[in-house]
């Protein structure tokens, strides 16, 4: 392929992201802190996590580390967008 047709070709293909919009972009953020309250109040009692992770106690201490960092990002990132995207 040349390079014209090689640049031709670019020039059509769409955007991965060009679905996301505003709005859309709301929704996923939305629904991804919904998902980690939800888990967040599923997991917090120590022995049903301990209980699915096969005893493994240290595991779930880890899971609960690990978690809590994903539901403080997913937060933020939650505000940030909502603080500097305002339609």
């Amino acid at each position: 392929m040349t390079r014209a047709e090689n640049s031709r070709d670019m020039r059509w293909k769409r955007p991965a992201l060009a679905d996301l919009n505003y709005f859309e972009m709301s929704d996923k953020l939305d629904e991804i802190v919904c998902a980690c309250q939800e888990i967040h109040w599923a997991a917090n009692d120590d022995d049903t996590l301990i209980e699915l992770l096969d005893g493994d106690e240290e595991e779930a201490y880890e899971f609960k580390m690990q978690f809590a960092e994903l539901e403080a990002e997913a937060a933020q990132l939650n505000d940030l967008f909502y603080e500097n995207c305002r339609i």
